[in-house]
């Protein structure tokens, strides 16, 4: 990320967004994926309305419900920092077709990122839902995509506590130790 004097600056990341398939009821085995998804932010010192754009490589390929996190984790990111974000370009790239709310703590991390000027780990991913008071929501899938980091060579994941109501947690526990131990 570079940031100048006056506060304009730019940052972008290939961001692991972790998915995975579902026949509408339940997760299908072995669907958990890493996408790399580009991830921008530009900064200016102008007063225009903030800018959030989802690019995608297929008409219609990102859904509502990721199109709603984006601008939800812009929202939370400038509260959460207290920071106006006139004038700021915020852009996210998909491949396919994407949709979902899990990855809206991970897009909100991200845009704090930016305007912070830090860099973003590429060893690091997480799911959950950007809930709208700012805190992390429910996901499904979390076995899969855990399964899905670690052969992705990712080893840090962070998930939210109360997963263990989805999933069974001793099954969790056991998957993030083995995880751990491939990733060492």
């Amino acid at each position: 990320a570079c940031f100048g004097l006056y506060g304009a600056g730019t940052a972008s990341y290939s961001i692991p967004v972790l998915t995975i398939k579902s026949d509408g009821r339940n997760v299908v085995p072995g669907s958990g994926k890493v996408q790399r998804c580009p991830f921008s932010y530009s900064e200016t010192s102008n007063s225009a309305p903030v800018k959030v754009s989802i690019m995608e490589d297929v008409p219609a390929g990102a859904g509502n419900s990721l199109r709603a996190s984006l601008w939800l984790a812009a929202t939370t990111a400038s509260l959460a920092l207290n920071r106006d974000l006139a004038g700021e370009t915020i852009g996210f790239e998909t491949s396919g077709y994407v949709d979902g709310p899990s990855a809206g703590g991970m897009l909100c991390l991200a845009v704090m990122s930016a305007i912070e000027g830090r860099s973003f780990p590429d060893d690091f991913a997480m799911t959950g839902t950007i809930m709208a008071d700012g805190t992390i929501g429910p996901v499904g899938g979390v076995a899969e995509k855990l399964r899905a980091a670690s052969g992705a060579g990712i080893k840090r994941v962070c998930i939210p506590t109360f997963a263990r109501m989805d999933e069974d947690f001793a099954d969790l526990l056991e998957l993030v130790v083995d995880v751990a131990d491939v990733g060492s």
